[in-house]
């Protein structure tokens, strides 16, 4: 072999290595992997969960056989969010340890400024972590136990996953039914009524066939409600635009013209929910959209 070819072999190699250092973010280090579980959790027997960030603090606990948020308000839980993050928590495996002192810790994110997730099972405290940034692999993160010094990496759950913000924690659901208990559906816009109903096996609107995709479509947007936001602070709900009675149920919307979407409250609750257009849209259809082509 030549010796510029030798050299240039060389200085490849070095020039790997630099890269590589460089590219090293400041206090990490390769760990050997070991896949450690890091908690053990009974999901079913979880009782309570707090998720502690810099701004806020929320807490949800199991009352019977639901979730509600308890702080800083009270309201139903998204069942299926709190479910995840406790799977996700069961699921959190370590990598190794990348650290063991104090000072690094804001080095990795797993001090104040992290996100600390704790789970009890009754009075017993069964996981309690603040999960850092996130590690070089993007599928892994740095997480420290609250109680501990060590940094570990691992995998399972990441910072983004879980949300700060009580809003994403609220059970959003506006009104729900079977679709096939859906055999009428009666519109209000101001004094213009008609109803759209099930009549010998045909949908029709007045004594006109409607058309099926678009009954379809609105049987399915009215099986699942979903808001949007959530209002807490408005006295009284503004006049309605449109009134949508179905199942023993009412939704009542009002068009709000400056955020350009719609207020939405049922007889059976007084939460006042936010909605955006495209979504009301999918429910509020007037006597002509219906009409069969």
């Amino acid at each position: 072999m030549k010796k510029s070819t030798i050299i240039l072999l060389s200085i490849q190699g070095i020039l790997i290595l630099v890269a590589i250092l460089v590219l090293q973010k400041p206090g990490e280090k390769s760990v050997t992997k070991t896949g450690t579980s890091m908690f053990s959790i009974d999901s079913a027997a979880v009782s309570k969960v707090q998720i502690q960030s810099l701004n806020s603090k929320i807490v949800l606990e199991k009352q019977g056989a639901e979730w509600f948020v308890v702080d800083p308000i009270k309201y139903r839980a998204d069942q299926s969010a709190v479910a995840r993050l406790i799977q996700q928590m069961k699921n959190v495996v370590s990598k190794g340890i990348v650290s063991d002192k104090a000072e690094k810790h804001g080095i990795f994110r797993v001090d104040s400024t992290g996100l600390r997730v704790t789970l009890w099972q009754k009075e017993n405290e069964v996981a309690d972590c603040i999960i850092g940034k996130m590690a070089q692999t993007y599928t892994e993160s740095f997480v420290r136990k609250g109680t501990g010094n060590e940094v570990y990496i691992a995998e399972g759950i990441m910072e983004y996953q879980v949300p700060r913000d009580v809003k994403s924690w609220r059970d959003r659901t506006i009104a729900s039914a079977i679709r096939e208990n859906i055999k009428s559906v009666t519109y209000q816009y101001g004094d213009t009524l008609f109803t759209l109903s099930f009549q010998d096996s045909v949908w029709m609107v007045g004594n006109s066939r409607a058309q099926e995709s678009v009954v379809q479509s609105v049987l399915g947007a009215l099986t699942n409600v979903q808001a949007d936001d959530f209002v807490d602070t408005i006295a009284t709900f503004p006049k309605p635009t449109a009134m949508v009675s179905y199942t023993g149920l009412q939704l009542q919307f009002a068009f709000d013209k400056a955020q350009k979407k719609y207020f939405v409250r049922t007889m059976q609750s007084p939460q006042i929910f936010v909605v955006e257009q495209w979504r009301a849209d999918q429910i509020l259809k007037r006597k002509k959209d219906f009409l069969a082509k």
